[in-house]
């Protein structure tokens, strides 16, 4: 009679087959096993849904078991053996063993699979060389804008050129937050959806919908060096947006929650998800007051004039007269740029010279705006400028 070992190494190159999304077979020597619905991402047990179909038998067995735990294992065993649908314990074992084995690995991959984040490749050379060559220019802004006209912001606004500002300001110390308002139809998610485009894509979320509690369930640090986009800001409700302030200006939002301890006692404890991220939303109404003390509101050009502009692209668009392959340039250019900015601390050493009108609406946080533009356009333009001895730039 065979040992386990031997059954196991007969198993040895055996593999799962997978008909279904919710349906994993496997052929032992026993019989043939299908799992059925979804595997528990709980590593610390295996219950599954177990159909097990003998050799030679017509009738299918259908059992919950963790394979686990041993008792179950050998419950299944003793009733299989009672009816006669194994040949020998060990067999039956074996196959339990293997089964086991393969949904682990199975499993892990699954796992693995979910949480990769979708990095994207390393710059070559020449590709890094061009984005500093890039930024070293003394036409920059002006080189920027050209580009997002390329994209298919066109017009002569400069809300382009703010949005795109605003957005990369998440890899600053500085980040800045946009409303684009407008009337509907005007080319608010365009534009926002267009200057996304332009960022590292494993760097940005874009939201058409949040719910009360959502924000307050992302992992520890899902928010951080983010560019976020909020497609409807009307589709926030009270308690969403209230979360979504909170981000903004303290960088982490708390909750209360109930979990149990180690040892299966129920207690109170706090999850606190942080935030360090930059925002551009769309919105179509007046904008809240404490939505607006935060943001900075990006207005649409509704002009006869920019309407012609547009339709006039969109025509040569479908004409065949725009280059499609100007606006895939645009865009890894854009890109790369972004991607070899380097984090710096910035130092204005004209801050307290600058005066805002004692007249303006929030001066408080406007001041905090305008500061923080600042600090931005230097660190935009970080191959230009000099830094002190503390290696901030200047």
């Amino acid at each position: 009679m065979k040992t386990i070992e031997q059954h196991l190494i007969e198993l040895e190159n055996t593999e799962l087959e997978h008909p279904h999304p919710h349906k994993i077979i496997f052929t032992g020597n026993a019989g043939q096993y299908f799992v059925l619905g979804n595997l528990p991402m709980d590593l610390g047990s295996l219950r599954i849904t177990l159909q097990f179909h003998p050799v030679g038998e017509v009738k299918v067995h259908t059992t919950k078991i963790d394979l686990y735990n041993t008792n179950q294992i050998s419950k299944l065993s003793c009733y299989l053996l009672e009816n006669n649908l194994v040949i020998t314990k060990t067999i039956l074992e074996a196959d339990i063993i293997k089964l086991a084995e393969l949904l682990q690995n199975y499993r892990e991959e699954q796992i693995v699979e979910v949480t990769k984040v979708a990095a994207p490749h390393p710059l070559d050379r020449k590709a890094e060389k061009s984005a500093i060559t890039s930024l070293k220019s003394k036409h920059l802004l002006k080189n920027i804008d050209k580009q997002l006209t390329d994209l298919g912001c066109v017009g002569g606004d400069n809300s382009r050129l703010l949005a795109f500002l605003i957005s990369i300001s998440y890899k600053t110390d500085y980040p800045l937050h946009g409303i684009v308002n407008s009337t509907s139809g005007a080319g608010k998610s365009h534009l926002i959806n267009t200057i996304a485009k332009c960022i590292p894509s494993n760097e940005v979320i874009s939201l058409t919908r949040v719910t009360s509690k959502s924000l307050y369930h992302y992992k520890k640090d899902d928010l951080i060096g983010k560019l976020i986009l909020i497609q409807d800001f009307e589709g926030l409700d009270v308690e969403s947006q209230y979360a979504f302030r909170e981000l903004q200006s303290a960088g982490k939002i708390s909750t209360s929650i109930t979990r149990k301890d180690i040892w299966g006692e129920m207690n109170s404890g706090i999850k606190t998800v942080y935030a360090h991220f930059s925002s551009l939303s769309a919105s179509t109404k007046e904008i809240y007051t404490d939505n607006l003390s935060r943001s900075v509101i990006i207005k649409i050009d509704e002009s006869l004039e920019q309407t012609k502009n547009i339709i006039h692209y969109q025509n040569s668009l479908l004409e065949g007269k725009e280059d499609t392959n100007s606006q895939q340039k645009a865009k890894e250019s854009l890109c790369n740029m972004i991607r070899v900015l380097e984090k710096y601390q910035v130092v204005n050493p004209y801050a307290t010279k600058i005066n805002l009108p004692i007249e303006a609406k929030m001066l408080r946080r406007l001041n905090q705006h305008f500061q923080y533009f600042v600090l931005l356009m230097t660190w935009l333009h970080q191959y230009q400028r000099k830094a002190n001895e503390k290696g901030h730039l200047i």
